[in-house]
């Protein structure tokens, strides 16, 4: 297990409760290895964060293993949780799946890649 196993198991986690896509951002808290932690958004609202626990932090409380960590609010998330979902007409033409590549500077965060593109094709785009 590595984090982007633990952070793929809170943004489903955050999707399934709340019903909207999650986000994440670089984080920095002392107990969380650099680089391996971030914090928790949905709908413009700071949840919770996540990230490998520092060896240092392990050693104290004599874990040997890597140990992942998140903390949720769940009063945040269901306060964000959508009205039951409506039924609509199915769609004329059925949906396709598409895979893309790109080159981006490596500097450039994925969340703002996913943020721009379900913003720029909101009304041709069913998931993400």
């Amino acid at each position: 297990m590595d984090f982007f196993d633990a952070k793929g198991a809170v943004e489903v986690l955050v999707e399934a409760v709340c019903g909207k896509p999650s986000s994440f951002k670089a984080s920095s808290e002392p107990f969380l290895v650099a680089g391996a932690q971030a914090s928790v958004e949905c709908a413009g609202r700071v949840l919770g964060s996540l990230g490998e626990v520092h060896p240092d932090v392990r050693r104290a409380f004599d874990v040997g293993a890597r140990a992942f960590v998140f903390e949720l609010d769940f009063d945040g998330m269901s306060a964000l949780a959508a009205a039951p979902p409506k039924f609509s007409e199915i769609p004329r033409f059925p949906s396709t799946e598409r895979d893309v590549a790109l080159v981006v500077d490596k500097a450039t965060e994925v969340g703002a890649m996913l943020s721009f593109a379900r913003h720029s094709a909101k009304k041709n785009l069913e998931s993400r």
